[in-house]
């Protein structure tokens, strides 16, 4: 059972709503000190980030935003990947194929082309992580920096400690010359963290064997995207033949079928949702395949959706979220899969949730409390128009829309106090008490 927190967690050194979670004891030993990575599309006017926390007794790190519904979203995103690690967890090693193996080397091929592919940098830059990634493959170096999921590390700086300034062939033969003797402890300090990254993104562990084979290709993949990058930083853009070479990934896909998956993916390429509605969509269909206990959508019928409404509405969500957010997300999703005929019948229309307004709590007022919690966030904030606005509406009782539009010269300072001044059939008068 995933434990959740009432209100989200707050640091006393952070003005950034915090993630915690308690990690269930049932899966505790197996995950502990593995760390999650989650990437949290833009969101309500927040950036893109990336959450990563090292898992423990508790799950914690920064969400990375003060608005508290983008931490919703990002709490849900991430509570659907840590659901998907503990199930892994659970079920142990899954036997995966040599094919599966190249197939998830490719995702991080195409991740730092991603990352990097754009802005490649220097070819310097890529010239130093291909020999440090071939050395760690060859364990011809004791310790390798470690390549992060953005493709950063300190490679430079180990570049000049142990070969200085030396480049091209000359760099070759000084790795050459190293003796063959770190075995496989550099390979997984040096490209582990992708491998783990590849395996997470899939909800599956492996056991040792396969993780040195996905270790191994994942430096070769990683070493064809050092190549590429290099030519680009160096000018040439031309398509890389080595993409090419990496099949699609299979694991968990439906056998001569399609799998919520991939609906998901295909709705994802062809309509670039906002980034706002990817989060909570993402998180919506992670929930979804968790219920159902596997990801076939020809499976899914009408009678599995209102099991999962009412698991939902159970679980304490809000009868309209459930209606308006995660009925209507898979309800879309399928009449997306019917209009390119990817399955014949969508198992969510004609489902709904029957929710009543209770009369007298439409526009209920804001109580001294929230009054007062307001005024204590828009004290601490940055930016000003964050921090003046709550004051304003706390004093004068406006309309937000009508203060957001004011100009600098309607506002005046009565009695230490800011107020906007209303407009009259003789011009502009201060707002009275």
């Amino acid at each position: 059972m995933l434990l959740s927190m009432k209100r989200h967690a707050k640091r006393s050194d952070s003005r950034y709503i915090q993630f915690m979670m308690r990690v269930p004891e049932a899966v505790r030993e197996r995950v502990s000190g593995r760390v999650l990575i989650v990437d949290m599309p833009a969101h309500d006017g927040d950036p893109a980030a990336v959450f990563e926390a090292k898992l423990g007794r508790f799950v914690r790190g920064s969400l990375h935003t003060r608005n508290t519904e983008t931490a919703d979203a990002r709490h849900l995103l991430i509570r659907s990947e840590l659901a998907k690690l503990y199930a892994s967890a659970k079920a142990g090693p899954t036997r995966i194929t040599q094919l599966d193996v190249e197939a998830l080397s490719g995702e991080v091929y195409r991740l730092l082309m991603r990352e990097h592919g754009d802005n490649p940098g220097t070819p310097r830059q890529w010239e130093s992580f291909k020999a440090l990634t071939r050395a760690a493959l060859e364990g011809r170096l004791p310790g390798a920096p470690q390549v992060t999921e953005r493709g950063q590390s300190d490679d430079e700086t180990m570049r000049e400690v142990l070969f200085g300034s030396i480049e091209g062939d000359a760099l070759t033969a000084a790795i050459d010359g190293l003796p063959a003797t770190a075995g496989t402890r550099v390979l997984e300090q040096r490209v582990g963290r992708l491998a783990y990254w590849t395996l997470q993104r899939e909800g599956i562990e492996v056991d040792d064997e396969t993780r040195f084979r996905l270790l191994q290709r994942v430096a070769v993949a990683a070493l064809d995207a050092g190549l590429a990058l290099k030519r680009r930083a160096g000018g040439d853009y031309r398509p890389d033949p080595a993409a090419e070479r990496f099949p699609p990934v299979q694991i968990g896909k439906t056998a001569g079928g399609i799998s919520l998956s991939d609906i998901f993916d295909r709705w994802r390429h062809e309509t670039k949702p906002a980034g706002s509605t990817l989060t909570t969509w993402k998180g919506i269909v992670a929930d979804f395949k968790r219920h159902l206990e596997h990801d076939d959508a020809a499976r899914v019928t009408d009678q599995d959706v209102v099991a999962w409404k009412d698991s939902r509405i159970a679980a304490g969500r809000s009868l309209k979220t459930v209606a308006d957010s995660d009925l209507a997300c898979i309800r879309r999703l399928y009449a997306f899969a019917m209009g390119n005929k990817l399955v014949t019948k969508n198992p969510a229309e004609g489902i709904k949730v029957a929710v009543k307004k209770k009369a007298g709590t439409g526009r209920l007022p804001y109580t001294n409390d929230d009054i007062a919690r307001l005024l204590k966030h828009a004290e601490g904030e940055g930016a000003e128009y964050r921090r003046w606005l709550p004051i304003l509406l706390a004093t004068t009782g406006a309309r937000v829309g009508e203060l957001a539009q004011l100009s600098a010269d309607r506002v005046r300072i009565e009695d230490g106090v800011p107020r906007p001044a209303h407009r009259t059939c003789g011009g502009w008068r201060l707002a009275q008490e």
